[in-house]
């Protein structure tokens, strides 16, 4: 079957549409992630431990840095200390 080219260009916009709410998704996750690391690093007594979850939380910020880039989006705030 095949498309006339507006079906194609309403495709094209699903496409670009739902790329978008994944980016989204994506997204939320690596913030929601990167909370969460920084929560568990802030209750952390043991040194080594604790630089593991604060690297963790940075490299889920950087991602989400990275998704709202690509996709326009403002960037996240940085973590509060």
């Amino acid at each position: 079957m095949r498309l006339t080219s507006r079906k194609r260009r309403h495709r094209l916009g699903c496409d670009i549409v739902f790329a978008a709410l994944i980016g989204m998704k994506m997204l939320t996750e690596y913030l929601e992630h990167a909370l969460e690391f920084e929560r568990l690093a802030a209750k952390e007594t043991d040194p080594i431990l604790k630089a593991q979850f604060a690297k963790q939380a940075s490299t889920y910020r950087k991602l989400a840095t990275e998704r709202a880039a690509k996709y326009g989006l403002p960037l996240p705030s940085p973590p509060q200390t």
